[in-house]
């Protein structure tokens, strides 16, 4: 994140090398000048003193001038990396099936091989071992399966303990270079120190095979391609092979990787600098309080071992301009380093097409650093007759989840809603409640237990109700939101604490996906041993109590529309044109269950202020699961009838343009397995996902007693 809003070109001081077998030198098939970077020595100690910040501006001096410096190392810092350096060489001499073993799909850290990791597409060469905050598995979010928090996975201990120390020692070196340069810069104190604390710091631990030693995957003679680091501070070091080739600072040059990948650039263009090796010195690039370097590796007639530190804002850290640097930079709302960081780590490359604008405004939900999940329960009360018994349970059971909803423990907020279509029950109550603490939200779903309710009925009134809950928990790497307007936010957005910053991840196929943070790393696939039910399964639901639990890789939506604040043309046009055409497409959605795996599809009118307005209040929404998020990009991106939907949709924008007052918006969660939960009481046979997913049958007969 660039905070300096110019950039100056200085001539850098460098001579011609010609290539030679030196593998100190100019890496083979490269052409490069060399580099004569300036050396600086760390206090000891950060006092702020005159000589401190005559330090500090002469470092950011040189970042400006050429990119690049170089720290001294101290004695004990040499030492600390010798032993680094060993550690590495053992690893990197193991099996590659050793080697391979040592992987974590949570905290992706671990070992990639030679060939497997991609710059611009293109193979790169370098064999690695990624370091990431060794977190234990009961950490909060480890437990809520953040992106890329996790164990480390270690080979030995004689691999960890020297490594770790290693980190350690560059993190203090981090954090003096950091206080050196708001000095420099002329900053308040911790205007930078200040985004480390809890800094999300990583290590690569690198080795480059000798040009002539390859595995074939790759560009003859490249280590790793042009491109810029994504972060804050890097600090790299590295034998004496010479590889590395930076790019100084142009006046016409802008790399805001957080915009748009910097992979490949101008890798084959002249203007770059050959980095000699220098013995017992730090080399760090920065990607952020200064302008980013563009750097590449090349291999050379030896192999190569190397370090990669990042030093790095807190994972939850949102990075704006520093004071004094805010020109208006977009984002405006500033930067969230993980998802970030995410993004820049992408294992699969966001779906937005290149130069895409967003045609109108869009937001999307963001909630407090320390919320984890979201809860979600859906409850419904069917009414299977129109008789006095079924009237007196109806009124039992409404008014005890009434009780519940305004009780301490009940959802931090919620809707109600009637049906207004669907296979099972239509004469059916629904209520969706939502919490972000999950304490409360187990103690409430504890609180309304239906087997209770259910039980607690007169006998000759229970076979005309059928109760039902849907609930599920959702990461929040797992969820995305978009919403069209402030003026009305429902659902997830009315719990409290939320904000709403603006987004431009829409109105292009794929966008919710790329709104999912996980989706950098997961395609989300169903699984492959999931045992479908049959078309014909003959699930009664009437005189049966079910539960079951999910699939990985569930997904649910909830998309609502709301016009209660249209004129009256525009209120006419809805209802007349673009709302018939929505519900056709959910009324194909539930009849067609098994070609487009959509299953508990509902449509649902909002009942708030119904009965003090009189009548039936303008919005609704749609709810359902699909077997995963594939098959609901499916149904978006190429059914006729969504496809009518979206360009039903368009049309009503263009007519109405910034008077327009309908307000669309939407919720999509892809769950892990088991984080929902369904139960059904006496309900009308294809409620929920009864015909979906295998249920277990409990015994009816101890409700009834």
């Amino acid at each position: 994140m660039t905070v300096a809003n110019a950039q100056r070109l200085v001539p850098t001081k460098a001579v011609t090398k010609a290539v030679s077998g030196d593998p100190s030198g100019v890496p083979p098939g490269y052409k490069a000048t060399i580099g004569q970077l300036q050396t600086f020595v760390l206090p000891e100690t950060f006092t702020s003193s005159a000589s401190d910040v005559k330090l500090g501006r002469a470092i950011v001096a040189a970042w400006q001038k050429d990119g690049i410096l170089q720290i001294a190392m101290k004695p004990n810092q040499q030492a600390t990396y010798k032993a680094a350096n060993a550690a590495s060489k053992r690893f990197f001499s193991k099996s590659h099936a050793q080697k391979a073993a040592c992987v974590d799909s949570q905290s992706y850290a671990g070992y990639i091989a030679s060939g497997e990791e991609l710059t611009d597409g293109i193979a790169d060469y370098s064999e690695i071992f990624t370091v990431t905050k060794d977190l234990p598995l009961d950490e909060p979010r480890v437990r809520a399966k953040w992106p890329c928090h996790g164990r480390c996975p270690w080979p030995d201990v004689e691999m960890q303990e020297p490594i770790q120390r290693y980190m350690d020692s560059l993190g203090e070196s981090g954090e003096m270079i950091l206080k050196l340069t708001e000095l420099g810069l002329d900053l308040p104190e911790g205007s930078l120190t200040g985004l480390t604390r809890d800094g999300w710091h990583h290590l690569r631990v690198l080795r480059f095979p000798a040009t002539h030693a390859t595995n074939g995957k790759g560009k003859d003679g490249r280590g790793i391609g042009s491109h810029t680091d994504y972060g804050l501070l890097v600090l790299a070091a590295a034998d004496d092979v010479g590889a590395l080739f930076v790019r100084p600072p142009e006046e016409d040059e802008n790399f805001a990787n957080w915009e748009r990948s910097a992979a490949g650039f101008k890798e084959d263009d002249a203007g770059w600098v050959f980095v000699p090796p220098a013995e017992n010195v730090f080399t760090f690039l920065t990607n952020s309080v200064l302008p980013s370097t563009p750097h590449k590796v090349g291999l050379n007639i030896k192999e190569r071992f190397a370090f990669a530190y990042f030093h790095e804002p807190s994972f939850q850290a949102v990075i704006k301009p520093l004071e004094g640097y805010d020109v208006g930079q977009e984002p405006k709302e500033g930067i969230h380093y993980g998802k970030h960081f995410t993004d820049m780590c992408r294992a699969y490359p966001l779906r937005k097409p290149k130069n895409h604008r967003l045609p109108i405004p869009r937001w999307h939900l963001a909630l407090a650093p320390a919320v984890t999940h979201v809860f979600t329960a859906y409850i419904g009360v069917q009414r299977h007759a129109a008789d006095g018994p079924c009237l007196r349970a109806d009124a039992r059971i409404a008014s005890a989840i009434r009780a519940w909803l305004e009780a301490d423990h009940g959802p931090a907020a919620f809707e109600s809603f009637a049906m207004i279509d669907g296979v099972e029950a239509t004469d059916t109550s629904v209520w969706v409640c939502y919490w972000q603490d999950a304490d409360k939200y187990d103690a409430a779903l504890k609180e309304l237990a239906l087997p209770v309710l259910f039980s607690r009925l007169e006998k000759r009134d229970r076979e005309s109700i059928g109760l039902w809950r849907e609930c599920f928990a959702t990461a929040l790497p797992r969820l995305e939101t978009n919403y069209s307007g402030l003026d009305y936010l429902p659902g997830l957005a009315r719990l409290p604490g939320t904000t709403t910053p603006e987004h431009d991840r829409s109105a292009y196929w794929g966008a919710a996906r790329d709104r999912i943070p996980d989706s950098a790393h997961d395609l989300f696939p169903k699984p492959t041993d999931l045992v479908s039910l049959p078309p014909d399964s003959a699930v009664q639901g009437r005189g049966q109590h079910l539960v079951g639990t999910n699939p990985q890789n569930l997904a649910h939506i909830r998309s609502g529309q709301f016009w209660e604040n249209c004129g009256q043309q525009e209120a006419d046009a809805y209802e007349r044109k673009l709302e018939p055409t929505l519900h056709e497409g959910l009324r194909y959605l539930m009849e067609h269950p098994h070609e487009t795996e959509a299953m508990s599809v509902r449509y649902l009118r909002n009942e708030e202020d119904a009965a003090a307005s009189g009548r039936p209040r303008k919005e609704s929404c749609g709810a359902a699961f699909f077997s995963n998020l594939d098959k609901l990009e499916q149904w978006a991106k190429t059914h006729p009838y969504h496809i009518a939907i979206y360009r039903g949709a368009l049309s009503h924008y263009k007519a109405f343009g910034d008077l327009r007052r309908l307000r669309t918006w939407h919720e999509v969660s892809v769950l892990h397995e088991g984080d929902a939960q369904f139960e059904y009481i006496n309900c009308a046979p294809a409620t929920g996902v009864m015909q979906s997913i295998n249920l277990e049958a409990r015994d009816f007969s101890l409700l009834t007693v």
